[in-house]
C-alpha cells in the first residue's frame, strides 16, 4: 500500500480562513452475526454478509445518511505533530486524518476502533464529554484513559478530487473489532438521528429511491463495496491487490474527476481513470468509467457508474 498522498488536506495549514477543512471518516463493516434483530433494519434483505454504520438524521423534508466522521481541526493536526519526529507536513496530516476518523467515530457511535477501549464503566460519559468538549478534549481523553491508537490497522481508501471549490474527504476502511464492540453502539449528541446498520446494497437501494441522501464519495464507497466485497472474509485480499482503472477507490491516492464535455448543468457525467476521455489516466479508445449525475433541486445526485468491459487496465 503507498503512502498516503494528502494533497488539499494541507490548506488547514495554509492559514486561509477561506479553505474548507477535509473531512475524515470511517467505513466501519460488521459481519451479521454480530448484530441483534434490534440493530439491523429488517427489510434489509442485501447479498452481502456484513453490515455498515451510518449515522441518519433528518433535515426539514430530506434523510440523509453518513459514514461517521468530522472536519479535520487543529487539534487533530497539533496531536499527529506531537506523535511525529521529523515528520513533513504532509505526514502530519496523513496521521491527522486517522486521528479526527478515530476521534470522530467514537464520539458519534460509541466504538472504539484501530485503538484499545476505554474502561466500560466510564465509556457512556466519556462519550459525551468529548462531544460536548470538542476535538481539543481527544488528547487528554488518551492521556488521562491510557488508550493507545493504532492508526495503522485503517485503510485508506482514495479520495475524489472535484472539478470547482468542492471540499474533500477522506474516507478509511476497517471492521468493528468483535461482536462486543457492537454492543457499546450508541449515537453521540443530542441531534435529531439515529445509528444504524445496513448492508451496502440496502443502502443504495434506498439512495435511488430518494429516501435519503448521501454524499457523491460516500455513494461511490457504498457501491464499489456492494460491487466488490460481497463477502467480507474477502476484504485483505481487495486490499492488497494491485490498483486498476476499474477499481481506484482501493488504492489510497487522489482520484481526479472531471467534467465529460457536452455536459449541461442539469445533467453531468464525472469521469474517473480508465474512462477513453480522461484528461490525465484515460484508457483505450470507447472505454466508459463515469459516474452519470443529474441535478436535482440543489443537490448532485448519482444515477449510476458507466462501466464498460475491458476497463480493468492497471494504473
Amino acid at each position: 500500500r503507498a503512502p498516503c498522498a494528502c494533497v488539499r488536506a494541507m490548506v488547514l495549514s495554509s492559514g486561509d480562513p477561506a479553505a474548507m477543512p477535509p473531512w475524515a471518516g470511517i467505513a466501519l463493516l460488521c459481519p451479521k452475526g454480530w448484530l441483534t434483530e434490534e440493530l439491523r433494519d429488517p427489510e434489509d434483505e442485501g447479498l452481502e454478509d456484513y453490515c455498515i454504520c451510518l449515522l441518519r438524521s433528518w433535515t426539514g423534508w430530506s434523510t440523509s445518511a453518513s459514514l461517521p466522521g468530522a472536519p479535520l481541526a487543529p487539534a487533530d493536526l497539533a496531536l499527529a505533530r506531537a506523535n511525529l519526529v521529523d515528520a513533513q507536513l504532509g505526514d502530519e496530516v496523513c496521521l491527522a486524518l486517522r486521528v479526527a476518523a478515530v476521534r470522530s467515530t467514537f464520539e458519534r457511535t460509541g466504538m472504539m476502533v484501530a485503538a484499545n477501549p476505554p474502561p466500560s464503566f466510564a465509556r457512556r460519559d466519556l462519550q459525551q464529554i468529548l462531544v460536548r468538549e470538542g476535538p481539543a478534549a481527544f488528547t487528554a481523553f488518551l492521556c488521562d484513559w491510557g488508550i493507545r491508537l493504532v492508526p495503522d490497522d485503517l485503510s485508506e481508501l482514495a479520495w475524489f478530487l472535484m472539478p470547482g471549490p468542492q471540499g474533500e474527504e477522506h474516507i478509511f476502511l476497517t471492521r468493528v473489532p468483535d461482536a462486543a464492540e457492537v454492543s457499546w453502539a450508541a449515537l453521540g449528541g443530542q441531534e435529531l438521528g439515529s445509528l444504524v446498520w445496513m448492508t451496502p446494497s440496502r443502502v443504495l437501494q434506498l439512495y435511488s429511491r430518494g429516501d435519503l441522501e448521501l454524499t457523491l464519495m460516500q455513494w461511490y464507497v457504498l457501491h464499489e463495496l456492494s460491487r466488490s466485497l460481497p463477502k467480507l472474509h474477502a476484504l485483505p485480499d481487495l486490499l492488497a491487490a494491485p490498483p486498476s482503472k476499474a477499481a481506484p477507490l482501493w488504492f489510497p491516492t487522489p482520484v481526479k474527476l472531471c467534467k465529460a464535455s457536452g455536459a449541461d448543468r442539469e445533467e453531468m457525467h464525472l469521469l474517473l481513470p480508465g474512462d477513453a476521455d480522461h484528461p490525465s489516466s484515460p484508457g483505450v479508445s470507447g472505454q466508459r468509467h463515469r459516474l452519470m449525475t443529474e441535478l436535482v433541486g440543489s443537490e448532485l445526485r448519482v444515477r449510476g457508474l458507466e462501466l464498460s468491459a475491458g476497463a480493468n487496465s492497471r494504473l
